[in-house]
């Protein structure tokens, strides 16, 4: 069966080839290692559920796209905007957003759905800020994904 690493590695290369992201993981955020620079901005696929329905199988996929909180912002005044901040947060906020809703576009209507990923439902983003090695700040986008389960076949 290669369903599996079929989404997986089609959802892979469309984040590799994104602009905003250095570097693509599968893996839990705790077992990374995050303390380096240089992987950022960085996108971790993790796959949940898989749901076998008759020709498709419908997989629970979380995908977390982030980078590093710079707290040396430099401001043109002594004092930071209130609003803003003295950190790159809210840039960050933005270009993650922008490359969770390129995600969830090429599923809809993008070289991912034509390769036979459909989106099933409506994609929910959630903003987050954790504090690992490094303060990290991103979007988190969960959808579930259809594709054909033609490759096993009952026999009596």
């Amino acid at each position: 069966m290669k369903g599996f690493y079929n989404v997986t590695t089609k959802i892979k290369e469309f984040l590799e080839a994104h602009n905003d992201i250095n570097v693509v993981t599968m893996e839990r955020l705790q077992e990374g290692d995050l303390n380096k620079q240089t992987i950022f901005p960085l996108a971790n696929i993790i796959v949940g559920d898989a749901v076998f329905n008759d020709n498709v199988i419908t997989f629970d996929i979380t995908v977390a796209c982030m980078d590093i909180e710079d707290d040396t912002k430099e401001n043109k005044k002594d004092q930071p905007e209130p609003f803003f901040g003295a950190t790159n947060k809210q840039d960050i906020l933005n270009t993650m957003l922008a490359v969770v809703n390129a995600l969830s576009q090429s599923l809809k209507k993008g070289s991912l759905n034509t390769d036979l990923f459909q989106i099933n439902g409506i994609p929910t983003a959630s903003p987050f800020e954790e504090d690992f090695e490094n303060v990290l700040t991103g979007w988190v986008i969960d959808f579930t994904v259809d594709i054909p389960n033609t490759e096993i076949s009952i026999c009596p």
